[in-house]
């Protein structure tokens, strides 16, 4: 299954939202975690551009 960059980041952000309401957690964890889910977002979006490029080579 291919996810396109949007799809991956809406798939990230409901797991990070059921993660967040599970516990309580400090603003710092909190912030670590949207930067993270944010890095994994961008990395995904670049990992599915450069599949796209290569099928045209």
């Amino acid at each position: 299954m291919e996810f396109e960059g949007g799809e991956v980041m809406l798939v990230n952000l409901f797991f990070f939202t059921i993660t967040i309401s599970k516990r309580k957690y400090s603003s710092d964890e909190i912030e670590k975690a949207y930067e993270m889910n944010k890095i994994e977002s961008h990395i995904e979006r670049s990992k599915s551009k450069q599949f796209e490029q290569m099928k045209f080579l």
